[in-house]
């Protein structure tokens, strides 16, 4: 060993305070009762591997590694949760170090530790440095050349683990390997990309994880017509935002054009599980916005009906009052549109408040007929000008007009 790192390593020694012995956390599985052996279904850091592999145990505890460490040791396997000594490291809990952690890799990955090997939950010590936060460590592994797309019984990569523990620097240090890219927008087993994982929690932290996820070609609004994937439900990223009631998420999808009305597999829309879930705030904005409330979904259910069912009247009253708005303005477009499509609103307003025009009957330039003429007694004249010589019935001929020389005279 370089003396650096036995001046390093002393250092770590002297720094802790507890020795394997001491931790309890140690005990070897002779030591450890039968029910507790029972309660070791979960994977935990703080417990101890199926076999007493002394490499393993002083991976797992607060305290540096004093076993040899060899290609043979390394590449050990337990038992009972397949897991070699990266493993152990990575999902320490025990108190060890971020340093000392690093460190103890490096000299695994020297003695040529198996990078990628996963455990009984297919996890790799990748995932499970990402699982607990560890960037030092993930650096590391992904310099060693450690697969990021690996993914785990969950359907889960590191990429998918780093947006769940909303980790920006994990999340951007992933990004920049082109094979992650790549994978950028496959689904979890829970029917999730990572875009869909970032819009599932609150904060805007989200926003910028989702930021950094469409930029490097995460896609906004799934064709369901083409994933065929199990769990996959229809819903978009938007689904998830309005349905946990991330509002800064919400805007900043809506400000990406994201398919406002969008309907997942039941045929619900965003603003229907924003209003089952009372965010009113969000349903709102996605009114505002152009979210339809006329959809209903495979329940024939509208945004309405799933705010009455979640019992948020306040919500339901607003619903109400916003659908008697555009029944009203659908009616003015309507008859807008019934004139020809060339009066505005304005006008048509302006059009009713006008008194109603004249009827053919009561037009006095239409010529009445022989029977209501006969009927009328003096209809009133109208005067203009004709270029006929015969006189109309409105217009006294000359002849006869009073005072003119033509009746005192007779005809020239």
């Amino acid at each position: 060993m370089p003396p650096a790192d036995e001046e390093n390593d002393s250092r770590i020694m002297n720094r802790s305070s507890r020795t394997v012995e001491e931790n309890p956390c140690l005990l070897t599985t002779a030591q450890r009762s039968s029910d507790d052996d029972e309660m070791m279904e979960p994977i935990r850091g703080s417990e101890l591997p199926a076999g007493t592999i002394p490499l393993h145990v002083e991976a797992s505890g607060a305290g540096p590694i004093q076993s040899p460490i060899t290609f043979e040791s390394v590449n050990q396997v337990d038992s009972k949760y397949s897991r070699r000594v990266l493993h152990w490291l990575a999902d320490n809990t025990n108190g060890m170090c971020e340093v000392a952690i690093k460190q103890e890799a490096l000299r695994c990955l020297k003695a040529r530790a198996e990078v990628d090997a996963q455990d009984c939950d297919e996890n790799t010590a990748l995932m499970l440095a990402v699982k607990a936060r560890r960037l030092g460590l993930a650096q590391v592994l992904l310099k060693a050349k450690a697969d990021p797309t690996i993914f785990n019984k969950a359907k889960r990569s590191a990429l998918h683990e780093a947006v769940a523990n909303t980790d920006i620097d994990l999340v951007t240090v992933l990004l920049k390997d082109p094979r992650v890219v790549r994978d950028i927008n496959e689904f979890d087993r829970n029917g999730k990309t990572a875009l869909m994982i970032a819009a599932s929690s609150l904060g805007y932290h989200q926003v910028v994880i989702a930021k950094l996820l469409l930029a490097k070609g995460a896609i906004l609004n799934e064709d369901d017509r083409t994933r065929k994937d199990a769990a996959y439900n229809g819903r978009s990223a938007l689904h998830f935002a309005a349905m946990i009631g991330n509002i800064p998420l919400v805007k900043f999808l809506i400000s990406m054009r994201t398919i406002i009305d969008e309907q997942d597999e039941d045929r619900r829309t965003p603003v229907m599980l924003a209003a089952r879930e009372g965010h009113f705030e969000i349903v709102q904005y996605l009114v505002e916005h152009g979210a339809s409330l006329t959809v209903v979904d495979a329940d024939n259910k509208d945004a309405s009906h799933h705010a009455q069912d979640g019992y948020h009247h306040e919500l339901v009253k607003y619903l109400h009052d916003i659908s008697l708005n555009t029944t009203r303005n659908e009616a003015l477009r309507q008859a807008t549109k019934n004139q020809g499509g060339r009066q505005t609103m304005k006008a048509v307003k302006r059009a009713g408040a006008r008194k109603t025009p004249l009827t053919k009957d009561s037009n006095a330039l239409t010529p009445p007929s022989s029977e209501a003429s006969s009927c009328s007694s003096n209809p009133p004249p109208v005067f203009f000008h004709t270029n006929t010589s015969t006189p109309t019935f409105s217009e006294p001929s000359p002849d006869h007009r009073p005072g003119s020389d033509r009746s005192k005279h007779g005809p020239q």
